[in-house]
């Protein structure tokens, strides 16, 4: 009943305007416009990319808007009041253009400049350099965003190379991303989340080309306006995607020693109306590597030691396509819809010796071959409408999304025994089939009272259905046929909806301080149950989660802001599941159906000054986690190690965040960053009490070097420290690579390389556990080194205008899963 009471009320405002005329009496003087043009070399007429451009009110000389143009020389500044209008463009190496008595109005309120021609300038002053450097890394009051389309080094690599390169965050080499030292960040595309990160983050950014990410918002401090998930922060990737009138598009390959990528896009617009489509695959050549592992059980029962040597081979195909549709109706009404596929196919074979013994004496020595496959295949489609009104800001939305995922893991074991000489080989097989649905629906509302001050609203109804069809055989030679186990197959049904609405406020105090605040609401029902082992379980819990970020502005370009908010983390899907995974018949592990959510409180003071051109930034925070979800280890009396996920205690950090950027000469520049978070946390386990303390840390630094106008040379490099839980270590993870890129035929080809691990073709990892009664170390070699060759080709003709339409679904609720194969 709450839950049908609840969609009606979120359509109850789609009802109620669907009944006005409209806006029919009103006049148009409300309509927004947009300002564009081209930016070009007044001597050689060729494009040029990323300059910078801000936009001033002509009467008050008050800073509107601004941005960089694109690769092709364009920009397109949106949402403008009619009125006059001041533009500066600003590039490196060029002297400064300002073009004044730009006017809208309401019966022209848009305006194509064409192209606006800058003329070469051998000194540069100030003033410049501070406009100009600025863009690269942007600080807003709420966000730090990372504009990753001037990353060099990531051509050719995925969405996990560039997260690499972005300020606060860390990945390793399996792609688990982490901020501030907590992996529990939330991942939108767009603005919006994407059924892509449901099972695994490290397998879908793998499956997103580098090539189509314009930039990255990192939020440390998100408002009521998203979901109260993401502990951490929110991480807001935003894809390049143009309006423009007529047909153009890309294709993008990437040939190399490790990965092979293909993309092509495709945009076409006419009128109001505005289209795309994108797809494309890779495919990672088999890589082998090794592993050795080590256990000792010193506890109460006879001391034990299992060793295990082995070597594995593994290789990846991906696939994915989109296409999109956008139609304004009018000035004031907007309609978009999305569909997308994508899918990957996972191969492991891993071979491995193992030994275990008891008092020093062997019992058991075997070898266990594993064949692993997993395939993944889903779909997403999404809709939106959005209406906006002659008053400035005010604007109301409607979005809806289905997401469908099926997935298939498995495992074929073949053990063969030397001891006991009485054990039998054995062919075992472990199969786990998930059936996964998601539908979201989400109504947003935003009123401005007055100049100065904006109030939001919306609600939001999440609704998840998860079923896990797991099952184990064994091969019965008797009987030349494959048995059951009975105890060891079931089906899980999980359901999972969430219900939440939220006020949220932006007022402006003055003209240098800005003050957001807001209260999110969320009901969470849950209710699980097992077809053969019939165990229900139910749950049902309110959170009230506020915000609170106070802004000021300290001269042009500085900052300071201070934030506090409260986040839930619901656990995820590989978090609950029950499924068991049997890496080995004495290494198991599974989920936990009856976890509960994380509870977070976090500080955030932080600073960013401009001096010169060079940018940087310093944030310090704190904050406690309450019933942490915790992957912890415990060994069984029969000698199994058995992993699985508890909510468990409290952990404490504070932490401190500096990074920035500094211009060399006029064609080096340098940026950086380091993290340091100091943690420590308590709780306890199976009747132990577990503690730990330490410091994580992590660095980056990108050196790029414009030998030309259409050369450029980039360097990279990365390190992160070990992360620590409270029952032992992670592996650290140090990288760098090198890029060259050369822009042919006016920009419209590319022709780049690069090389990942110049240095090192292996690299180390080690993994330790510990508790009372055991100690456990897991080191592997993987291959590393890669050298690769893009090419890359733009065609069509950009004319860019403005279609308005903006995502609105943004499920940010789960607790990200950073690694591993999906279980669902």
């Amino acid at each position: 009943m709450f839950r049908f009471l609840f969609i009606l009320f979120l359509f109850t405002p789609f009802l109620a305007f669907s009944q006005r005329p409209g806006n029919s009496g009103n006049t148009p003087k409300g309509i927004t416009g947009t300002i564009s043009g081209n930016i070009a070399d007044s001597t050689s007429g060729e494009s040029i990319p990323f300059a910078s451009i801000g936009l001033y009110n002509q009467v008050s000389g008050q800073l509107i808007n601004g941005g960089i143009s694109d690769e092709d020389g364009g920009f397109r500044i949106p949402d403008l009041p009619a009125g006059d209008y001041m533009l500066q463009v600003v590039f490196v190496g060029y002297a400064v253009k300002e073009i004044k008595d730009l006017r809208l109005t309401s019966q022209k309120p848009d305006l194509d400049y064409g192209t606006i021609l800058l003329a070469q300038e051998s000194q540069l002053l100030n003033e410049i350099k501070v406009v100009g450097q600025a863009p690269l890394i942007e600080a807003r009051p709420d966000k730090i965003v990372y504009n990753a389309e001037r990353d060099l080094t990531t051509r050719g690599g995925d969405a996990a190379d560039v997260l690499r390169n972005v300020p606060l965050l860390a990945v390793d080499f399996d792609g688990n991303v982490s901020m501030r030292g907590s992996e529990n960040v939330r991942i939108l595309i767009n603005g919006r989340p994407s059924g892509i990160f449901n099972a695994s983050v490290a397998d879908a950014l793998k499956m997103m080309p580098a090539d189509q990410i314009k930039s990255v918002e990192v939020i440390t401090s998100p408002s009521a306006k998203y979901d109260g998930e993401g502990t951490a922060g929110i991480i807001n990737i935003i894809t390049k995607k143009k309006s423009i009138e007529g047909l153009a598009g890309s294709v993008e390959l990437t040939g190399g020693t490790r990965s092979n990528r293909g993309n092509l896009n495709m945009n076409y617009g006419k009128g109001r109306l505005g289209l795309n489509a994108s797809g494309g695959g890779h495919y990672s050549w088999p890589a082998e590597g090794t592993s050795n592992f080590r256990r000792e059980e010193f506890g109460i029962t006879a001391p034990s030691l299992l060793t295990q040597d082995g070597f594995n081979t593994s290789s990846r195909l991906g696939y994915r396509f989109n296409a999109g549709a956008e139609y304004n109706i009018n000035g004031f009404n907007t309609l978009s819809s999305s569909i997308s596929f994508r899918g990957h196919n996972t191969d492991n074979l891993n071979d491995v010796l193992s030994s275990y013994s008891e008092n020093d004496i062997v019992e058991e020595v075997y070898r266990r071959t594993t064949d692993g496959f997993s395939h993944r295949l889903g779909w997403e489609w999404e809709g939106s409408y959005r209406k906006t009104f002659v008053k400035k800001n005010q604007e109301w939305s409607f979005a809806f999304e289905l997401d469908k995922d099926d997935d298939e893991n498995e495992s074929a074991y073949d053990l063969t025994y030397a001891l006991p000489l009485t054990q039998p080989n054995a062919l075992e097989n472990n199969i786990d089939l998930g059936d996964n649905i998601e539908l979201t629906m989400q109504t947003d509302y935003a009123h401005p009272i007055g100049e100065d001050v904006i109030i939001e609203t919306g609600l939001k109804a999440t609704l998840r259905m998860i079923e896990s069809d797991f099952s184990f055989l064994e091969y019965n030679p008797d009987l030349n046929t494959w048995v059951e186990d009975p105890m060891r197959t079931d089906i899980f049904f999980y359901d999972q909806d969430v219900y939440a609405g939220y006020v949220n406020s932006n007022i402006q105090l003055g003209d240098k301080m800005t003050l957001i605040a807001g209260l999110r609401m969320e009901v969470t029902d849950l209710n699980g149950d097992f077809k053969t082992f019939e165990s229900p379980f139910a749950n049902q819990y309110t959170n009230y989660l506020p915000n609170v970020t106070l802004s000021r502005k300290v001269g042009e370009y500085n900052q300071l802001k201070i934030s506090y908010n409260q986040r839930i983390q619901r656990p995820n899907q590989r978090n609950i599941n029950p499924y068991v995974e049997y890496n080995d018949d004495r290494d198991i592990s599974y989920g936990n159906p009856t976890l509960g959510p994380e509870f977070v409180q976090q500080v955030e003071i932080g600073s960013n000054f401009f001096l010169k051109g060079n940018m940087v930034n310093v944030s310090l925070f704190g904050r406690r986690t309450e019933d942490l979800i915790e992957s912890l280890l415990k060994i069984t009396d029969e000698g199994v190690s058995e992993t699985t996920y508890e909510n468990f205690g409290v952990r404490n950090s504070v932490g401190i965040n500096v990074f920035g950027s500094v211009a060399i000469t006029e064609k080096i520049t340098i940026k950086g960053g380091f993290d340091a978070n100091f943690w420590s946390a308590d709780g306890f386990f199976e009747g132990e009490e577990l503690t730990n303390t330490g410091i994580d840390y992590n660095g980056r630094l990108t050196l790029t070097w414009k030998l030309m106008e259409t050369l450029t040379m980039e360097g990279f490099s990365m390190f992160r420290s070990p992360t620590y839980t409270v029952q032992g270590k992670l592996p650290n993870w140090v990288m760098s690579s090198f890029a060259i890129k050369q822009d042919l035929f006016k920009r419209k080809m590319v022709v780049g390389i690069t090389i990942s691990q110049p240095f090192s073709e292996n690299r180390t990892f080690e993994k330790e556990l510990s508790g009372d009664d055991f100690y456990q170390n897991n080191t592997t070699v993987k291959p590393v080194r890669s050298i690769g060759l893009t090419l890359g080709y733009r065609f069509g003709k950009l004319e860019f205008n403005e279609r308005s339409g903006k995502k609105k679904i943004n499920n940010n609720d789960l607790k990200e899963e950073q690694g591993g194969d999906s279980q669902f």
